[in-house]
Formats: C-alpha cells, structure tokens, sequence
C-alpha cells in the first residue's frame, strides 16, 4: 500500500514539518488574540499594543507559513528513483538516452512551471489586486531559468 502512493511526494518527514508548521502558525494566532475592551468607551493601549501582540505573534506566523512552504516543497532523498531505476548498468549507449529524455522532459516542465508562475504572477501584479507578487515573479523566473540551463547542459 505505501508504494502505491509513493509518487505524490510526501513523506512522513514531510508530514511532521508540515504540522509543526500549523501548530506553530495556530500558536501565533492564539497568542494575536485578545486585547479588546468590555466597555467600548475603554481604551487600553498597553493590552492592545503589547509586545507578544505586534511583535511575537506575527514572526511566529511567518515562521509557520515557512516551515509549511518548505515541507510542501522539501524532496524526497529518492526523488532520482526515475533515473537511477532505469538500469543497472548505466554505460550501455540506449540507458544513457533513456536518462537524457528523462532529464530533458524535466527541464521542459521546470520551465512550463516557472513561466506559468512568472506570467501569473506579473498579471496578478498588474491587475491592481492591490498586492505585488514578487514571489510569485521571482520563484517562477528562477524555476524557468533553472529549466532552461539544465536543457542546455
């Protein structure tokens, strides 16, 4: 049964991080929580503006959010199984053409993917959503620029 699943990527590494990262961003949200008045005439600064309010609690929210982003796109150790398991013997002329395409289909989607984000994100940007996505630009552009050099090599 685990090997049947085995090509959505996910380990249980994976997972573990990928909860940590919740618990972590939950924790932050708990502790931004809070802070308001019984009386709606009262105000009190020194509850509403504390330390663990502005400060704490969004680092570990962003925190969160990273370690979640880097579980999701952590690989695998054997995320090579496609080229290693095409044959024992590597030297014969055909295996090395068989892990030439493997690499070349790769690189062919590592650029689709890293335009799509790029242009995605260009047009979200210029859309006037009201955000800016470099994110967006900057990971798609180095995804496609990565494509493009492994299809050189």
């Amino acid at each position: 049964m685990k090997d049947s699943i085995k090509h959505f990527g996910f380990n249980p590494e994976n997972y573990k991080l990928l909860f940590i990262g919740l618990a972590i961003n939950i924790l932050g949200y708990i502790l931004m929580i809070g802070g308001g008045a019984e009386n709606p005439g009262e105000f009190n600064a020194d509850e509403l503006f504390s330390t663990t309010r502005i400060t704490v609690a969004p680092i570990l929210i962003v925190l969160g959010y990273g370690i979640i982003l880097y579980s999701v796109m952590k690989k695998s150790k054997n995320s090579d199984v496609k080229v290693s398991a095409i044959s024992e013997d590597p030297k014969t002329e055909d295996n090395e053409n068989q892990i030439n395409k493997v690499k070349k289909d790769q690189a062919n989607k590592d650029m689709l993917y890293g335009a799509l984000w790029c242009v995605g994100g260009i047009v979200m940007t210029v859309s006037d959503v009201g955000y800016i996505f470099w994110g967006a630009i900057v990971f798609g552009g180095y995804q496609f620029l990565k494509g493009f050099n492994e299809l050189l090599k």
